[in-house]
């Protein structure tokens, strides 16, 4: 749920205390979860459905991402609160989750995720030719870390395609345990997910 009204009172909230928050945040104070943790509180007065994440892209500025976790759901929501977001000095406020630039590893839930060691399989569906759709493996996929490997595979997937075009372009996602027999497969690596879509986008325009 969205509160509009909330939408100019987020950043009039931010105005009062970002230089508070870049401090603490950029200190090694042992308050920096708690400022995680009023930054969120704030923004769900907005809608509980946006998340935020901050990332350091230099010296002198740090990130503030707004995220609906790839709800398209909630990307209205987004694209309303960052289009009315003063300036702030320290600070660069983006819209979703966007491709990085360089390699990465991400570490999520206290598990690294390194897209040029994780395999996916394609998946097509004779119903949904057009489709596009991956089974993204891990040796120890099991019941208990289920959802964990998969939430963090989609943050993965965000960051090699961004939120928006993830969403827009990937029809369908879920890990499996890797196959035994996986080299028999014509199987990917994360890192190599945009080539990957670049080429079903060139054979889904075959089938036009």
């Amino acid at each position: 749920m969205t509160n509009i009204a909330y939408k100019t009172h987020f950043w009039q909230w931010f105005a009062e205390n970002n230089v508070r928050l870049l401090e603490i945040y950029q200190s090694v104070a042992t308050e920096k979860e708690e400022v995680l943790d009023e930054i969120l509180a704030e923004l769900h007065k907005y809608c509980n459905e946006t998340y935020f994440e901050i990332s350091d892209t230099n010296n002198e500025t740090l990130d503030l991402v707004i995220t609906a976790e790839g709800d398209p759901e909630y990307f209205q929501a987004v694209e309303e609160l960052v289009e009315v977001a003063p300036e702030f000095p320290g600070w660069r406020v983006v819209a979703f989750r966007q491709p990085a630039e360089d390699e990465f590893v991400t570490v999520f839930e206290g598990r690294e995720f390194d897209p040029e060691q994780i395999v996916f399989l394609p998946v097509y569906h004779d119903d949904f030719p057009e489709g596009i759709g991956l089974h993204v493996c891990y040796n120890d996929l099991k019941k208990a870390n289920y959802e964990k490997l998969l939430s963090g595979t989609m943050v993965v997937v965000d960051s090699i395609l961004g939120e928006k075009a993830a969403a827009e372009e990937i029809d369908y996602l879920d890990v499996i345990k890797t196959p035994e027999n996986i080299e028999e497969f014509d199987y990917w690596v994360l890192a190599d997910l945009d080539e990957y879509v670049e080429m079903r986008h060139e054979e889904i325009d075959q089938l036009e």
